[in-house]
């Protein structure tokens, strides 16, 4: 049992160095990318565990939320039968290399494990770190667009304008892990600090928000605004003691804001050109997606097209300057139908509500408010899986509080 607690262990913190990793394997010109590995790693693991408890007569618990998840992985294979998927790829390649069976597999292993106080100490100090050096990379790609960046170079970026050009920091791995894995790594690392301090952490709120703003991306920049709120709820009727951290919380903000604009960094040039450079709602992807659901989503409405993006919803998107119907749940309701969809949503919510759960008892939000963001990014893009290491550790932490909360309980 402590082997195969160690070895949990090491799979989960290893990927805390998920950027390190990347950049090495991108030196070594693996055909993969680092993630791609990670989703057989735990495919393969998530099996010898459940074989391992069994063979040992433990028990083997199985959260309510992982019956969502079930039901739409089945309801995704049932599909590619159907659509030929299978007959192309075929079974072994589909079940082997599925994003989401890794996403069941490692969330069972991670209610089916104790994690001691050494772990929690570990991760935290890798997660501080990651926030300090994601955030100088984010201010150095300001400078020097391609910084460790992959299969680009500075004088391909340098022609595009600063102002638009997507940072991402070191998690250029892979598109949108700084969305899926700073932000809610950041949520945990607030909330554990002010939890165990009970001070509100200022520094790396700030170092976050800078950040985050500095991606150039609207849905993380939202984002970093909705993890924030959290501190609203835990101070709930104390405004005077919420006041005076918000503002010099803000006074830090616009402080490192002002020295990068004193580096030559137009903010008002970001803010039209990037913010809003729409200049209205109507005229965003996003909502003109709108018209391409309800068109294509009465034909499917019950079971799906089966297939996902078609060439003919492609090029009805393309027609209104976007590459897919650009909001998760209108995507969802199209690629699976109202079935289908009742259970990939019931999941995310389950979990919305489980996380919940555990802030009520214990006071730690960090859980809660980083699953607030993922449903939010769904509201703007199209990623229907959770295997994004941040997210990961986001039910790692909320296994630990909710442990604690049933030791404390029951003493």
């Amino acid at each position: 049992m402590t082997s195969i607690r160690r070895t949990t262990y090491f799979l989960l913190l290893s990927m805390l160095f998920t950027p390190v990793l990347a950049i090495l394997g991108n030196n070594l010109n693996l055909p993969y990318g680092i993630e791609f590995y990670y989703i057989l790693i735990f495919w393969a693991y998530g099996v010898f565990f459940i074989f391992h408890r069994i063979a040992n007569g433990l028990r083997l618990k199985l959260p309510k939320v992982l019956y969502f998840l079930l039901f739409f992985i089945l309801y995704e294979l049932i599909w590619s039968f159907f659509n030929g998927d299978i007959e192309r790829r075929g079974f072994l390649k589909i079940i082997v290399n599925n994003v989401q069976l890794s996403s069941f597999f490692v969330i069972l292993i991670i209610y089916n494990t104790k994690f001691s106080e050494k772990f929690i100490q570990t991760a935290i100090g890798v997660i501080k770190f990651t926030v300090v050096v994601a955030a100088i990379v984010s201010i150095i790609q300001v400078f020097r667009p391609g910084f460790l960046l992959f299969n680009y170079a500075d004088t391909d970026l340098l022609s595009e304008n600063i102002y638009e050009l997507r940072r991402v920091s070191i998690f250029g791995y892979r598109p949108l892990a700084y969305g899926f894995t700073f932000i809610p790594l950041l949520s945990i690392i607030v909330a554990m600090m002010h939890y165990r301090s009970g001070k509100f952490p200022m520094f790396f709120l700030a170092l976050g928000g800078i950040s985050a703003f500095l991606t150039n991306t609207r849905f993380i920049m939202i984002s970093f605004v909705l993890l924030s709120i959290q501190f609203l709820v835990i101070y709930g009727k104390k405004l005077a003691k919420l006041s005076k951290y918000v503002f010099v919380f803000a006074l830090l903000f616009f402080t490192l804001l002002t020295a990068i604009s004193n580096l030559g960094y137009d903010i008002q040039a970001w803010y039209q050109e990037r913010l809003f450079a729409e200049g209205s709602i109507l005229e965003t992807t996003r909502y003109r997606a709108i018209e391409n659901f309800l068109y294509f989503f009465p034909k499917y409405y019950m079971l799906g097209n089966g297939e996902g993006l078609t060439h003919e919803i492609e090029a009805a998107s393309q027609a209104i300057g976007s590459s897919q119907i650009h909001v998760g749940y209108l995507s969802s309701l199209v690629y699976y139908g109202i079935v289908g969809s009742l259970f990939l949503f019931g999941f995310w919510f389950s979990v919305t509500k489980m996380f919940y759960r555990t802030a009520i008892n214990t006071g730690y939000w960090g859980s809660f408010f980083a699953m607030l963001t993922y449903l939010w990014a769904q509201l703007t893009l199209v990623h229907f899986t959770m295997f994004f290491y941040g997210l990961i550790f986001v039910f790692v932490f909320d296994k630990y509080y909710h442990d604690k909360h049933l030791v404390s309980k029951n003493s």
